[in-house]
């Protein structure tokens, strides 16, 4: 019994440990690297927005993402 939760307490610590060990702060210099456009979000941001625009002029709605409110003719 005294094994096995030692065991698992072991266990847990060097999960944790190699969790933390990919945490690290970046220098502002090193963002430039950080910055690619593969790491973003949306890989084509003139895509998305035109998404976006298709869609809340569809939906009569505007909004979430910071859009103006305005009706569904599509002309904001």
């Amino acid at each position: 019994m005294m094994k096995r939760k030692f065991t698992t307490v072991v266990l847990a610590g060097l999960g944790l440990s190699i969790l933390m060990a990919g945490c690290r702060n970046v220098q502002p210099i090193q963002r430039q690297y950080h910055a690619h456009r593969f790491m973003a979000l949306s890989p084509d941001p003139i895509q998305e927005g035109f998404e976006d625009k298709v869609f809340e002029s569809r939906e009569a709605a505007a909004g979430g993402k910071g859009a103006t409110a305005g009706g569904g003719c599509g002309c904001n």
